[in-house]
C-alpha cells in the first residue's frame, strides 16, 4: 500500500483512529508515521506494509512522548507510536 497523509489538524486521537481503522480494513500495519514533507500544510504520514488478512494486530497506540515529530491540532508534538 502507497503511504498516506493524514490530517495533522486532527487530534492525536482521531489520528489514532484513523490509522486503526486502514489497518483492521486494508490488511496492513503502520511502520512508520512521521510528520510529511515540510513543504506541505499539516499532513504527517504513514507507511504501511501488507499482512496477512487473517493476522489481527494489537491496536495502535499514539501517545505524546520522545518519537517522532507530527501535526497535532495543527501544532508539532513529538509522539510514540507503539503496540
Amino acid at each position: 500500500m502507497d503511504p498516506a497523509r493524514i490530517d495533522g489538524n486532527l487530534s492525536l486521537q482521531d489520528q489514532e483512529n484513523t490509522l486503526n481503522f486502514t489497518e483492521n480494513t486494508a490488511s496492513v500495519k503502520v511502520v512508520s508515521y512521521v510528520r510529511a514533507d515540510p513543504a506541505s500544510l499539516h499532513e504527517n504520514e504513514a507507511t504501511f506494509e501488507d499482512v496477512p488478512q487473517s493476522q489481527v494486530l494489537p491496536p495502535l497506540k499514539l501517545t505524546e512522548g520522545s518519537g517522532e515529530d507530527i501535526w497535532v491540532e495543527g501544532v508539532i508534538k513529538t509522539v510514540d507510536f507503539s503496540r
